[in-house]
C-alpha cells in the first residue's frame, strides 16, 4: 500500500469518527427534545386556564396604570388649555341651541377614536400574550374585535376563559404537531445513521458532512 493511500485511509477513519460523533450528539439532542416536548404538552394543557386569568389580571393592571397616567397628564395640561376648551364648549353650545347637528359628529368621532385605540393590531395582541396562548389566538384572531369597553387582547382572553374546551383542543393539536415533527426527525436521523453508505463515502464527502451546519429544528 502506498504511503498516500495509508494517509488517505487514516483521514477517512478520522472523518468517519467525527461524523459518527456529530450524528450521536444530534440524536441525543433529538431524543431529549422529544422528552421535553411530551412534558411541555402536558404542562401547557394543565396551565392554560391559569395563564388566561393571570394575563387578564396583568392586562387590567397595566390598563389602569395607563389610564391613571393619561388622567395625570391631562390634569397637568388642563390649566394651560382651560381658556381654549371653554371657548370650544361655548361654540358647541351655541351650535346646539341654534338647532344644528354640529355637536354630534364630535361625539361620534370621539367614540370612533376610542374604538380605534382598542382595535389593536395582531402584533400588539401577540405582544400581550404568553407563548401558550399564541397558537390559540392565531386560530381565532379573525373573529376577535375590540369594543368600546375592551381591547382585542381583553376580548380574546375573555373568549379563551369562556371556551376552555376549544382552547384545549387548539393547544393539544399544536403540541401534538410539534411532538410529531420532533419524533419524525428522530426516526429519520436514526435511520440515516444505520445506513451503510453514510460513513463509506469519499473523504471529501465525509468532511463536507462533518463541517456542514445543522439543519434540523432541535430547540436546543
Amino acid at each position: 500500500m502506498k504511503k498516500s493511500d495509508r494517509f488517505s485511509e487514516r483521514v477517512r477513519r478520522e472523518l468517519r469518527a467525527d461524523l459518527r460523533g456529530k450524528d450521536r450528539a444530534k440524536l441525543e439532542r433529538l431524543r431529549a427534545a422529544v422528552v421535553a416536548a411530551r412534558a411541555l404538552k402536558r404542562e401547557r394543557l394543565h396551565a392554560v386556564t391559569t395563564a388566561c386569568q393571570a394575563q387578564r389580571a396583568a392586562l387590567r393592571e397595566r390598563c389602569a396604570a395607563e389610564r391613571a397616567s393619561v388622567r395625570s397628564e391631562g390634569n397637568a395640561t388642563l390649566a394651560d388649555r382651560g381658556a381654549k376648551l371653554r371657548a370650544e364648549r361655548d361654540d358647541q353650545r351655541r351650535t346646539v341651541l341654534a338647532g344644528r347637528d354640529g355637536a354630534r359628529p364630535v361625539a361620534k368621532g370621539g367614540r370612533r377614536r376610542s374604538l380605534e385605540r382598542r382595535e389593536e393590531s395582531d402584533d400588539e395582541v401577540r405582544a400581550n400574550l404568553g407563548p401558550d396562548l399564541l397558537p390559540v389566538f392565531e386560530r381565532v384572531k379573525r373573529g376577535i374585535r375590540g369594543t368600546p369597553r375592551a381591547t382585542r387582547t381583553e376580548t380574546f382572553l375573555e373568549w379563551a376563559e369562556a371556551n376552555p374546551a376549544e382552547v384545549y383542543s387548539i393547544i393539544e393539536a399544536d403540541a401534538a404537531r410539534a411532538l410529531a415533527r420532533l419524533e419524525r426527525s428522530e426516526r429519520e436521523h436514526a435511520k440515516a445513521m444505520a445506513s451503510r453508505t453514510r460513513y463509506a463515502r469519499h473523504p471529501a464527502a465525509l468532511e463536507a458532512a462533518v463541517t456542514a451546519p445543522e439543519d434540523d429544528d432541535v430547540p436546543f
